[in-house]
């Protein structure tokens, strides 16, 4: 009986293992001053070509009621090879009324953004660029009626357009309004979202608006039920509609999902996998003491497959609303802060992370502690070694930067980099053009490309997403070699293609 019990109690060890807190096992870090800054709340954590690129929007330290920028590049090992500033930015306060996201081209990533600056969420709007030596510039901006809108809460680029979502809608009877800009920031159309075909109520303020692609150049995003505010200062919903758009705002398909007996469910994040199915994860609650993390799947015709919560053995302050896929969504990783577990920080919180596989289950979990303050963590990207780049916070006056070698991927390969890609060429031969296009094609990539002659002479460079149309107008007759590389969402290579193009004139 005793050797029995104890070989249960090892075997429940085993199985509690991945759900241990512990330190991670960092492999270097830092930590790093702002630059003239307070109030930090919009972090974003980049890395292209083995570069980290940091994002830091908040208050001007001297002029508070102004909005400021601190735009770090560092290199792989957190070494700060530029820190500027930009302070000189007109804006509401709060982070709603500051969108932003990530845009690449062939040489380098920039981060664009877009604020609206007008008192009371109105008319006015701002678009800015942070080009590859760090400098930034307004590039766009627009005060005009058909800008008007209150609150942008998200923005997303992705098939060549620029999708803003807002948190207040603005809407006309059963269409929901979203606004299309082009890679400059600049005013294309309004797009909206017929929901008519949904027989149910619909919350029309404060919806959140995740925009996210699919790889048949579709809109995902949610819709969420009648929300009483009455109950919280979050409010009570019963629902949400995860739903499929096409680009002219007709609605495909909705799936219904529901808070699994909570008082309110919050969806924050939605990734096609490479079988066209959509994992979605977000937070069930009652309180802010009393939540779970929620995770869900659907298929590709919106039917949902399965949905689970997740509680926690120590509460969550706060999860970030940010999530990363790793190994191209083979796992996730979670992050926020949770309430400090020292005696010296207790009136701060500890850096958190949570990874966990793409059926939703927990497979390890970080706590760790480096300063007496808040501590929260940001950002995460995978690098080329398959490790994680957090990027945290340290109450007001710094970030910190560090590499984690996760223990369940440490003999790992990185699934991407063997993936093996396809793309068509037609016609090939060719004399004016010839049309490239990408067989197994996922949303989330670039494809940036270089044509060189026999002699090794590059003589285009460009970049596309699904399909492109290459003129060869201008080019002698003879053998040239495409050479095609997918990056990710992260600036990472997935996979390399090259292709011979013969040109008859």
């Amino acid at each position: 009986m005793r050797k029995l019990f104890l070989i249960l109690f090892f075997l429940q060890i085993i199985a509690l293992h991945h759900h241990t807190k512990a330190n991670p096992n960092i492999v270097w870090e830092k930590e790093l001053e702002l630059n003239n800054m307070t109030g930090v709340w919009i972090y974003k954590l980049g890395i292209f070509d083995n570069e980290l690129y940091i994002w830091l929007a908040g208050s001007n330290q001297n002029e508070p009621t102004l909005k400021a920028i601190n735009n770090i590049k560092t290199d792989i090992f957190g070494n700060v090879i530029y820190n500027k500033k930009a302070d000189q930015m007109k804006g509401r306060n709060g982070g709603n009324s500051f969108i932003y996201y990530f845009y690449r081209n062939n040489n380098y990533m920039e981060f664009r953004g877009i604020w609206n600056w007008a008192p009371g969420g109105l008319s006015n709007y701002h678009s800015i660029k942070i080009q590859s030596d760090g400098e930034m510039e307004n590039f766009h901006s627009d005060s005009s009626n058909k800008m008007i809108f209150y609150d942008p809460a998200y923005a997303n680029s992705f098939y060549d357009s620029v999708y803003v979502g807002f948190f207040h809608a603005y809407k006309e009877e059963n269409k929901q309004k979203l606004l299309v800009l082009n890679d400059d920031g600049e005013y294309i159309r309004d797009l909206q979202l017929d929901t008519a075909g949904i027989n149910e109520p619909i919350h029309w303020d404060k919806q959140q608006y995740y925009l996210f692609p699919s790889s048949d150049k579709h809109i995902i995003t949610t819709l969420y039920s009648p929300i009483d505010t009455k109950q919280d200062h979050y409010g009570w919903n019963d629902f949400v509609y995860i739903c499929k758009f096409n680009l002219d705002g007709n609605l495909i398909w909705n799936s219904k999902l529901h808070n699994e007996g909570y008082k309110r469910l919050n969806i924050y994040y939605i990734r096609e996998n490479t079988d066209s199915s959509f994992f979605i994860i977000g937070e069930v609650f009652n309180t802010l003491s009393d939540k779970a993390l929620y995770f869900a799947k659907v298929n590709k015709d919106g039917i949902k497959l399965w949905s689970k919560t997740v509680n926690h053995a120590d509460p969550i302050t706060r999860i970030e609303q940010s999530f990363t896929p790793l190994r191209n969504g083979e796992f996730y990783a979670i992050y926020g802060r949770i309430p400090a577990r020292t005696k010296e920080n207790e009136e701060g919180s500890d850096f958190y992370m949570m990874i966990i596989d793409s059926s939703g289950k927990v497979v390890e979990e970080y706590s760790w502690n480096r300063f007496t303050n808040i501590n929260a963590v940001k950002g995460v990207v995978e690098n080329e070694d398959g490790n994680i780049i957090v990027l945290g916070r340290n109450g007001w006056d710094s970030y910190y930067l560090a590499e984690i070698k996760p223990d369940f991927l440490t003999n790992v390969a990185n699934e991407s980099a063997s993936r093996e890609f396809r793309i068509g060429l037609y016609p090939n031969p060719a004399s004016d053009y010839v049309r490239i296009k990408t067989i197994n094609y996922d949303s989330y990539m670039t494809a940036l490309c270089s044509l060189v002659d026999i002699n090794g002479k590059e003589v285009q460079k460009f970049n596309f997403t699904d399909e492109y149309d290459l003129s060869t107008k201008n080019l002698n007759s003879g053998n040239y070699i495409l050479r095609i590389n997918f990056i990710n969402e992260f600036g990472l290579s997935s996979g390399t293609v090259t292709e011979n193009i013969l040109i008859i004139k």
